[in-house]
């Protein structure tokens, strides 16, 4: 067991999975978004609940951001995946509110020296219609 407090470990996994970047870009988002939405508001004479409705709209999305940016991460490549190790941010959890991690012996840990199995296709005849037609020349 680290001697690290769990409180800066889960900051230091918001870190690594930039959580905080994600929250940084979504606020300056929502900033532009609330500048464009008064600025439309005033010039088109909407009733000043259109500005409230887009600012209660973006504060109700935010947690959701958070949780997307903690499950998901960017690959090299500009791909999403999901984290590969949520084990991981569990055991900053536990630490960080005074539960007693697991240790490593007694942790249950899936056995990954099979491959997934999968699933064999059938080969289907197709269908008379689809058929290429014969040229009878």
């Amino acid at each position: 067991m680290s001697n690290v407090p769990g409180y800066q470990r889960f900051l230091a996994e918001l870190k690594r999975r930039r959580v905080f970047r994600a929250a940084a870009g979504y606020g300056a988002g929502a900033f532009v978004v609330l500048q464009v939405a008064d600025l439309v508001g005033e010039g088109l004479r909407l009733p000043p609940t259109f500005l409230t409705a887009i600012t209660v709209l973006a504060l109700a999305v935010f947690p959701f951001v958070l949780v997307l940016a903690w499950l998901f991460e960017r690959a090299p490549g500009g791909d999403l995946r999901r984290t590969p190790d949520a084990s991981r941010a569990w055991a900053c959890f536990s630490g960080a509110y005074g539960q007693p991690e697991v240790p490593a012996e007694k942790r249950v840990r899936r056995n990954r020296s099979k491959p997934p199995r999968r699933r064999a296709r059938r080969s289907r005849p197709i269908p008379t219609r689809l058929r290429p037609l014969r040229s009878s020349l």
